[in-house]
């Protein structure tokens, strides 16, 4: 009994791990985009002085150069934007609230039905 509970909390805290890291979107506009773990704390969206938008995580300290929010001025453009978007919440690049709430959602129910199978496997 008491090495079924340590799994669940094992289980619970791994689940709680990997749905906390800081994550960003990667990927381009108009293709698709996908979520990735980042080691900064930066997520940024450029758009190319070509026009091509992408969405990543700042591997390169660009959000620590400019700050928080949009910047579309000289500097950016010596850099090869037209314009940079930096932000530090999880997934706050690109796409909207509605995608965060249902991504959240689908991972509580996941949890749910994992909480709902062990509790039956430990009351057997």
């Amino acid at each position: 009994m008491t090495s079924r509970l340590l799994c669940f909390v094992a289980l619970i805290a791994t689940i709680t791990t990997s749905s906390t890291a800081f994550q960003c979107y990667d990927g381009f506009k108009g293709t698709s985009i996908d979520t990735t773990t980042c080691p900064s704390d930066w997520c940024m969206t450029t758009t190319t002085l070509s026009g091509v938008v992408q969405y990543s995580c700042d591997t390169t300290k660009y959000c620590t150069e400019f700050g928080s929010g949009c910047t579309s001025n000289k500097i950016v453009h010596n850099y090869g934007f037209q314009s940079l978007c930096c932000c530090q919440t999880k997934l706050c690049n690109g796409r909207s609230n509605s995608n965060k709430s249902a991504t959240l959602h689908t991972q509580l129910i996941f949890l749910g039905v994992i909480s709902f199978i062990v509790t039956k496997m430990l009351c057997a």
